[in-house]
């Protein structure tokens, strides 16, 4: 048995894990760059035919200590038991967090090698660049030196089918990674019921992304058809026998694999590169297979009603093909296009500027953090219903954040009040800020009504949400003045365009869940008191952090030692997370919504809270209280219900305004003869009802509550202390 490391582009370590343990390697481990596994030499060479990840094989030969230089080590090594005297041989060296030219180190191994077979044997092996017989890698790191066997030969991701790329190619494997994270194979597994599983890609460039669909649809070995030079051939250990009835093994599964096989339609703007994409599937014998045309996207056919699949498309780079506001509008163009022809479809787009992914005005499902060679891109899954659409200003987004950062942008000399009311919103704020050691508080909230929208400052991000103008606002007018805001921003604070977010805030049609997106690439960490707590400023209704709460939390924190806590309809779970800092006995966490908890216990493992104490429970809040089975007395109860709730319990919405009393009621049952319940919600028309002020000693908190960030818009913080009489 021997020890291979399996090599892969940055960011599908885990991805590569998962393909070789489902290729039968149940050892494998993830490591940096790649995975390292325990195998026969022939399981190594399996895995150069089948892995759609990997970019090479590396068996490695030997492992020695930082001290020795490259020479050195590659002479620890005895070559007359790989070479013979009619071997080619090439060396590839990789130099990381050393100095030194890696080209160097590559010519030092060689000439080791070299050196030795010339003594021992009497010959010197020739070198081939480019079809080496023997190819030798040699990693050099700060901790050691690394010298390996290369048994892919060409790195794996070239295929060989591809003839001509386009001008913002993607490699085989990356292609292979991304219609993973879209959740092609499981489409192939699962088909859409009497629906023609199909895969579409609007802007295919060479095709590389179909291409690679219909290799995992048709369970075609990757290196099967077109590669005829591998690194392990000429390798003493190499069974030519074996190796034969793999690839008869393979070429079964290919034919058995071409049955109902899904459709693959490509698009592309570019009458060269189409023609490039048909030659390549022409030559790869899927010609009949694939459907190539010569069209731009506003020209391209909307999908027959009998199909359903996937859309995928790796989209053109504002750094490499245009400025952003010109992407943007292409952006904007293919969200229009989901949205109205490919509804109960699944979309999924590889893009390097995250914050043009709100011109599609869909609400993605996931998001994964990518590497095209050293650009870091993400790549958005858009589950296509109805409910994810949501309206987005069309060309108010990152263009008038673009805009505002160039130099030769003019604000209008009205947004000078603008500007004014920020600085001394800024002055105001300032010793309080200082004096109370805030990381996240709220600078402005429409404070001028010409300039409407909240900003809110979370460490060194920026998040403005923009309250959506009225229809007879001219929507020049209103373009103008959101640059005006980012320009006086700029200015004054001069935060990197990077983490500035920005979001268009609407009145909600219809009450529901929150709409999220489950995207760790977008979450950050601020302090508040003693407590680290996760935001995320880029996917959510909310950032996970109710900045008006601040003082409520606070004070929690400062009468719970010891006591009781329950922490109903509890969102992230930062008032729980208050509550286990400040040594309260116990706590008990409960929310319905599956993503809020999870986003809970990420705040719990990041203050290292144990849910043994504290449990979080996914539970219908409205049933918990109205279950006659109790579960202990709490000292404690905060308590923050959503305006509007539909209860799997009750035969009817809930309305807080109307239904707070019934809320109340039962949450008193619940809590011991001294303890105390907050009550907070945020609806501008609440008023505590008659009944319940009659039954229990209420206190009205609004005042004391009440952040100096928001002392300019009290009417949306509502809190009240209950107490039995």
């Amino acid at each position: 048995m021997s020890r291979f490391f399996i090599t892969c582009a940055k960011g599908l370590e885990g991805l590569l894990l998962d393909e070789l343990r489902q290729l039968g390697f149940e050892d494998a481990k993830e490591t940096r760059a790649g995975v390292s596994l325990t195998a026969s030499f022939m399981e190594g060479c399996r895995i150069c035919l089948w892995s759609r990840l990997a970019s090479r094989v590396l068996l490695e030969l030997g492992e020695f200590a930082g001290e020795k230089d490259v020479y050195q080590a590659t002479s620890q090594i005895d070559w007359s038991e790989i070479f013979t005297e009619d071997k080619t041989l090439s060396v590839q060296a990789i130099a990381s967090g050393v100095e030194g030219h890696s080209l160097f180190m590559a010519q030092r191994s060689k000439d080791a090698i070299v050196d030795q077979l010339r003594e021992k044997n009497g010959y010197r092996p020739s070198v081939d660049i480019q079809q080496a017989d023997i190819r030798i890698h040699v990693l050099v790191r700060a901790s050691g030196i690394q010298i390996s066997l290369d048994l892919s030969g060409a790195p794996l991701h070239q295929r060989g089918y591809r003839q001509l790329t386009g001008s913002a190619p993607i490699k085989e494997n990356l292609a292979a990674a991304i219609l993973v994270r879209a959740g092609w194979p499981k489409l192939v597994a699962e088909r859409p019921e009497g629906k023609q599983l199909t895969l579409i890609d609007p802007m295919c460039g060479s095709g590389t992304l179909l291409m690679e669909g219909l290799l995992m649809a048709a369970d075609i070995a990757p290196g099967l058809k077109w590669r005829d030079y591998w690194g392990f051939s000429a390798l003493p250990e190499f069974d030519s026998q074996q190796w034969q009835q793999m690839l008869a093994d393979a070429r079964q599964r290919m034919v058995n694999g071409m049955d109902h096989l899904p459709q693959f339609h490509g698009y592309d703007l570019s009458k060269k590169v189409i023609g490039g994409a048909k030659d390549a599937a022409s030559a790869a014998g899927f010609a009949r297979l694939m459907k190539f045309e010569h069209l731009a996207l506003a020209d391209q056919p909307a999908p027959d009603e009998s199909a359903a699949g996937l859309l995928i498309c790796n989209l053109p780079y504002g750094e490499r093909l245009g400025e952003d506001a010109e992407i943007e509008v292409l952006y904007q163009q293919l969200g229009d296009t989901l949205k109205r022809d490919y509804v109960g479809w699944k979309a999924s787009v590889l893009l390097s500027n995250a914050g043009l992914g709100k011109a599609f005005g869909i609400q993605s499902d996931r998001r994964y953090k990518l590497y095209n060679g050293p650009l870091e891109c993400q790549l958005l899954n858009m589950d296509l219903k109805d409910e994810n659409f949501r309206q987005v200003f069309k060309q108010r987004m990152h263009p008038a954040l673009w805009r505002s950062c160039r130099k030769d942008f003019q604000p209008t000399p009205h947004s000078e009040m603008f500007g004014n009311r920020l600085k001394k919103n800024r002055r105001k704020l300032s010793s309080w800020i200082k004096r109370e050691n805030i990381h996240a508080y709220r600078l402005y909230d429409a404070d001028l009504p010409e300039y409407a929208a909240a900003i809110d400052i979370y460490n060194d991000h920026l998040l403005i949400q923009e309250y959506l103008a009225p229809s007879s606002v001219d929507e020049k007018a209103a373009r103008q003045r959101f640059s005006d805001i980012l320009w006086h921003l700029q200015k004054q604070l001069n935060i990197a365009p990077e983490n500035i977010h920005i979001r268009v805030r609407q009145k909600e049609k219809s009450a529901g869940q929150p709409i999220h997106q489950e995207n760790g690439a977008a979450n950050i960490v601020v302090e508040e008191g003693q407590a680290k707590l996760v935001v995320n400023l880029e996917d959510n209704l909310d950032s996970g952090l109710f900045l008006d709460h601040r003082p409520m939390r606070r004070h929690l924190s400062s009468i719970v030692k010891g006591k009781r806590f329950l922490n109903l309809f509890a969102s992230t779970a930062t008032a729980s997370v208050h509550a286990a800092l400040a040594d309260a006995s116990s706590s008990l966490t409960l929310n319905m919504s599956k993503y809020y908890l999870t986003w809970a216990e990420d705040n719990f493992r990041l203050n290292q809270i144990s849910t043994l104490k504290h449990p979080i429970r996914k539970v219908d809040c409205y049933q918990w209280l109205d279950s006659k089975e109790k579960e202990g007395e709490f000292d404690l109860i905060f308590m923050d219900p959503p305006n509007f709730f539909n209860s799997s319990r009750m035969d009817r919405s809930i309305d807080v305004t109307k239904d707070h009393p019934w809320l109340i009621d039962r949450a008193m049952a619940r809590l011991a003869a001294d303890g105390q319940l907050y009550f907070s919600n945020n609806r501008r028309d609440f008023k505590m009802s008659d009944e319940v002020k009659e039954k229990y000693q209420v206190q009205n908190l609004d005042s004391k509550m009440l952040p100096p960030d928001y002392e300019r818009n009290p009417k949306i913080h509502n809190c009240w202390l209950i107490e039995t009489k």
